[in-house]
């Protein structure tokens, strides 16, 4: 059994994870009495998680036009 991974299923779930953890944050804040340099660090670290999701999306949109076109240079 081989398994395969395309990224384009995983994008959205893990969108919709960041989203849920940003909509939770104030919450979080609220209700343990974080202060704001934790909020901050948290924010710094979503930003990476965004901005990494962001550079997997482009190198994979690029990969796929790569191979497009060596297909369209096949035939």
């Amino acid at each position: 059994m081989q398994l395969t991974f395309d990224i384009a299923d995983e994008i959205p779930s893990a969108l919709n994870n960041i989203s849920t953890l940003v909509l939770a944050l104030p919450h979080l804040q609220k209700a343990t009495n974080m202060n704001s340099d934790v909020m901050i660090n948290v924010g710094y670290f979503l930003s990476g998680v965004i901005d990494d999701i962001a550079e997997a999306v482009s190198q994979y949109a690029e990969k796929k036009l790569t191979e497009k076109r060596e297909e369209i240079k096949k035939c």
